[in-house]
This record gives structure tokens, C-alpha cells and sequence, in this order.
């Protein structure tokens, strides 16, 4: 059963190849996006990858920006690029450049199958329950997704005052003085980034009219991409199909933002977590010793 992976990088393109060699299987679709920003060089390092692969689709490269719409629309795009090649799978699965897999393509193709017409998304009601601090300010405020005004952000001393104009030193920058109203025509979901889906759904996601309704509502909220696909499937027909998982395994610590890069030290949890069903793992580091365990162990690799 052929499977679509949405790859979405933005530096380093050697564990961005690493990564595709680990997944690989000629009857899988794979679609790659590298952050615009980046040298050309680099560029010329990814295009690289699909030469002499048909299955490789490069896609136009934008500027992302974490935690802004900019980020969901890479991926959304990337998902509408699988949809229109004409290629047959049956679920998507999206990807950073710092996950890697715990189980061999094969295994994954074939949980896909035995999945049928489910998809793995983690969810929640952010306004119910969860583990969101303050989940109705993601809402309420109107997130700005400018490149041009995230370069004067980060300019010395000019950057500190405007900060405070859009938001203060720690937020995403906010349109000043502008409050949104809840939604009332749908039911506001929550989980994470990391999704696997049906291709029913991937369908619906992209080409129904409630769903552009909604990820239209959701586009200057904060952090999108961790309520985008959530709230779309939850609020379809799909709903009753969604499994409340993602088979991933992330290296959170108690009060961090963001995940920890697995190491070596982690190795246990690594094999415990591919044991419990996960199918992938984040973060890593590129050239780490661990992704050489993995490799070893899990994949039955014998060269990166």
C-alpha cells in the first residue's frame, strides 16, 4: 500500500536526504518543501534529490514562520501537490527534517493499510480540556504573518519597541487593539502538527467548501498548524474515523517549549516508543549517533 509523505525542512539539506533514504520506497509519493530563506546552494541540495526519482515532487518553496499561518499553508500546499500528481496512496503523513522513523517503510505502508479509512490525529477541545496555557488568547488575537515585519522585529533596539507595540517580547506579533470573537458556526479543536491521514480525508481538507470556511477563520490565529487539521476533521463527516494519536514520539520535558533532540541517552525510550506503536520520532540532530542506533536496531539499515 503506497503511502504520501510531506517533508517540510528548512535547513540542513544532508538530514533532509537521510531522512528520504530511511522512507523510501519507489511506490510512495514524497513531496519536499525548503524554506525559501535559504542559500541557494542549499536549494540546489534538494532539488538534487528528486533527480532520476519521479516520485519526488519539489515543491515552490515559501518563507515559513513558526507558530504562523505561513507554516500550515506549506503544508497544505504540499498536500494539495500529492492530490493533483495522480499518484495512488492512501494515507498522508507530514514530516519535519528532524523526525525519523522507528519503524521500516515497510511496517508503516503496511499499518497504513490495516488502518483502512482511519487517520491519527491527536485532538482535543482547547476551550474544554488539554494542555493548553491560555488556549482562548490562540483565538482572540489577530497573529500577523509578515517576513518583512518579522526582519524589524529582529532588528537591535528598533526591534525591542515595535515588540511591544505587536505584542510583547514573548508572543507572536498581534495586530494592536483587536480582539476576534470565538467561533460559533464550529467546535474549536487543538492537538499537534503531526498528523496522519486517510486520503478521504486529505481530500476533504483540501477541497471542501466547510473547510476552507474554517481554515479561513483559523488563518490569523496563533499556531494554526496545531488546530488547522484538528478542527477541520473533527467538524466533517471524517469525524468518527479519527484516531486520538499520531504515532509519533517527541521528547518533551516537563516545561520546555519546544521538544528536546533525542541522544544517545534516550535510547531506551527510543526502542519503547517504537514498541508502543510509534512510527516516527522527533527531534533529532543531524550526523547524531542515535539516528546510527536507529538505523542498526529498528530499521535493519546498514548504511545512512
Amino acid at each position: 500500500m503506497a503511502v504520501a509523505f510531506h517533508l517540510l525542512a528548512h535547513r540542513n539539506p544532508a538530514q533532509a536526504a537521510r531522512l528520504l533514504k530511511a522512507i523510501w520506497h519507489p511506490d510512495n509519493t514524497y513531496v519536499v518543501h525548503y524554506d525559501k530563506r535559504r542559500p541557494a546552494e542549499e536549494h540546489r541540495a534538494i532539488h538534487a534529490l528528486a533527480e532520476g526519482k519521479p516520485n519526488i515532487l519539489i515543491q515552490k518553496p515559501r518563507a515559513v514562520l513558526w507558530g504562523r499561518f505561513s507554516l500550515y499553508r506549506a503544508q497544505h500546499e504540499g498536500l494539495r501537490l500529492a492530490i493533483d500528481s495522480g499518484r495512488s496512496w492512501s494515507h498522508w503523513i507530514n514530516l519535519s527534517g528532524q523526525c525519523y522513523p522507528l519503524v521500516p517503510i515497510e511496517g508503516i505502508q503496511q499499518a497504513c493499510s490495516e488502518a483502512g479509512e482511519h487517520s491519527f490525529v491527536r485532538h482535543f477541545e482547547p476551550l474544554v480540556n488539554g494542555d493548553w496555557p491560555h488556549p482562548q488568547e490562540r483565538l482572540t488575537g489577530y497573529v500577523l504573518d509578515s517576513v518583512c515585519l518579522e526582519w524589524w522585529l529582529r532588528l537591535p533596539g528598533i526591534g525591542r519597541r515595535l515588540r511591544r507595540i505587536f505584542g510583547g517580547e514573548s508572543s507572536l506579533p498581534r495586530l494592536p487593539g483587536i480582539r476576534r470573537a470565538l467561533p460559533k458556526t464550529f467546535t474549536w479543536f487543538g492537538g499537534d502538527n503531526w498528523v496522519v491521514l486517510s486520503r478521504a480525508a486529505a481530500e476533504h481538507l483540501v477541497l471542501a467548501a466547510k473547510a476552507a470556511t474554517i481554515i479561513a477563520a483559523l488563518r490569523h490565529s496563533a499556531i494554526p498548524e496545531e488546530s488547522v487539521f484538528q478542527t477541520v476533521l473533527m467538524n466533517s463527516p471524517f469525524s468518527a474515523q479519527v484516531i486520538n494519536q499520531h504515532r509519533r514520539l517527541i521528547n518533551w520535558r516537563h516545561g520546555m517549549a519546544s521538544p528536546t533532540v533525542f541522544t544517545t541517552a534516550d535510547w531506551p525510550a527510543l526502542m519503547q516508543g517504537a514498541t508502543d506503536g510509534n512510527w516516527f520520532a522527533r527531534k533529532f540532530e543531524a550526523a547524531s549517533p542515535i539516528l546510527d542506533m536507529i538505523d542498526a536496531h529498528l530499521l535493519h539499515r546498514t548504511k545512512p
